[in-house]
């Protein structure tokens, strides 16, 4: 797909993700109100953190795909990993608060009646939240974009804390009231686990991952192919959110001319940017060897 083409089905992708999102949190809301669920209460409030991480990730690809400047050589694709970590950061809040109301929950004994509105809240929640992961992830690997990545778990996260609120407002609709806080505590874990996973990812993109040992394969078996290049060294890879620099170094023959070798690093580079759409920077040392 073409990079206009991504950039577009990227932001579709999170516009889903903030409509989706205000929708369940306004219905989850009324729903755990009326039907007295403190477990469907606090999962729309989850989805409410959903609502501000996809808002967030909107901009945040709005922002990473503006152009270099003099300020910003490298782009400013960093931001979606920057949004990504945001993201992570909210959900172990969110896990941190599910599991301090589910212990208090379960140390003080309060166990109300729960309306059958809220099992069909957390249907919806499930059902909902499951296809916009699904949607999102398919979107995220296409475009490598970590923000996007980060807010497809978040979808996830929920349809998975939907599933244990489910779980807990099931058994207490029909009198076993404890299983709602039990639930709510495994899916405060889950959720932990996730935000944990997700800013490992975006701080070593911060920070500079390591290169991926098989793509760095495939780039010097696609510039070996020229005639003129004898091997290539030295390969580093660096992502800046979804875009990547690539830094080399092409030996060749000493005897080749300036204009000649100038003409050849072109050609790696044009070759490198065709088989790596999102190889958007390339820096080639030539050695003469």
């Amino acid at each position: 797909m073409a990079g206009t083409d991504l950039d577009r089905k990227s932001k579709r992708a999170a516009a889903v993700g903030v409509w989706g999102n205000l929708l369940l949190t306004s219905f989850k809301l009324v729903a755990g109100i009326l039907s007295n669920s403190m477990a469907v209460v606090g999962d729309s409030l989850h989805s409410l953190s959903d609502l501000l991480a996809s808002a967030l990730v909107y901009v945040g690809l709005r922002e990473a795909r503006k152009p270099p400047d003099t300020e910003h050589p490298f782009g400013h694709g960093s931001i979606e990993a920057v949004v990504g970590l945001i993201i992570a950061v909210s959900l172990a809040i969110i896990a941190y608060e599910f599991g301090r109301g589910s212990v208090l929950r379960l140390i003080h004994g309060h166990f109300p009646a729960i309306g059958a509105l809220a099992i069909v809240a957390s249907i919806l929640s499930i059902t909902v939240k499951e296809a916009m992961a699904r949607y999102t992830f398919s979107v995220a690997r296409a475009a490598k974009s970590p923000s996007l990545q980060a807010n497809a778990w978040d979808h996830r996260s929920d349809a998975i804390s939907s599933v244990a609120v489910l779980l807990g407002v099931t058994a207490a609709f029909f009198g076993v009231r404890i299983m709602d806080p039990i639930f709510a505590l495994g899916m405060a874990v889950i959720i932990g686990v996730i935000g944990v996973k997700i800013g490992k990812e975006n701080i070593e993109n911060l920070i500079g991952t390591v290169p991926d040992p098989e793509m760095a394969s495939k780039i010097r078996k696609l510039v070996e192919v020229a005639p003129e290049v004898k091997s290539v060294h030295k390969i580093r890879l660096h992502y800046f959110g979804s875009y990547a620099e690539v830094d080399m170094h092409v030996i060749m023959n000493p005897s080749m001319s300036i204009e000649k070798s100038h003409a050849v690093t072109d050609r790696v580079i044009e070759k490198v940017k065709e088989g790596f759409p999102e190889i958007t920077f390339i820096n080639v040392h030539v050695e003469p060897r």
